[in-house]
């Protein structure tokens, strides 16, 4: 909802002003990572290989355009570091090249790194939210290694056309705000890797208009476009 109107010169819509937000739900940590016998123990390591070897380490995500694509862009952008893109149909695939040193670094959601920090092929060095992520909570937050200009939170909410009746709207947001504090609901979300958030229209629009301008600036800063 606020990445395509960026970087998609084909999107037929616009989605902050034909969508109307409804409730949000829950926030999904992403997490940066390198492989478990990478010698960088730290952003801080990331960041000085980076400028050390400039244009020569090569980062993974899953698709041009992507948030794992674009969270990297807004560390290079907060840090004037030069890293190789290597775009990847998926996750898997990506996770895979990582632990075999074809790429050196990833950002990826808690969920898909946790298994894999468990087992200890992959090291995580920074989650990309405000608060440290349940699933791995001894993993320093972007702030807390010292970049807070790169904190980015995934969000996950509900948006109906923007020309549904109000009173259903209102209907909708008390539905999906209620659902989201049910325990069952929340631990099932934390479970998953996600936050629960449980906010009402007025402040997922908040979050939207925030959103809007950072990819907005990290799009227009990074000139990534999705043909």
């Amino acid at each position: 909802v606020t990445i395509p109107p960026w970087i998609n010169r084909s999107l037929n819509f616009d989605p902050p002003r034909d969508l109307a937000p409804i409730a949000h739900l829950a926030d999904t940590p992403m997490v940066l990572i390198v492989a478990a016998n990478s010698k960088m123990q730290s952003v801080g390591d990331f960041i000085t290989e980076a400028r050390t070897h400039r244009g020569r380490l090569n980062y993974a995500s899953t698709g041009v355009g992507s948030i794992s694509h674009l969270v990297m862009e807004t560390l290079k952008l907060a840090a004037d570091i030069d890293v190789v893109h290597v775009p990847y149909r998926g996750a898997a695939p990506a996770l895979n090249d990582l632990q075999a040193g074809q790429v050196q670094a990833m950002f990826t959601s808690t969920a898909s790194a946790a298994p894999l920090v468990t087992s200890g092929k992959l090291r995580p060095l920074a989650v990309t939210t405000p608060t440290r992520s349940a699933l791995l909570p001894d993993v320093p937050t972007m702030a807390e290694a010292g970049w807070p200009e790169a904190e980015v939170v995934v969000w996950a909410g509900v948006m109906a056309p923007a020309n549904v009746p109000r009173a259903v709207m209102r209907r909708l947001e008390r539905a999906f705000v209620e659902a989201v504090l049910i325990p069952d609901v929340r631990d099932r979300l934390v479970a998953l890797g996600a936050d629960p958030v449980g906010r009402g229209a007025q402040a997922f629009g908040e979050v939207l208009e925030k959103d809007l301008a950072l990819w907005q600036r990290v799009v227009l800063a990074s000139g990534v476009k999705v043909e």
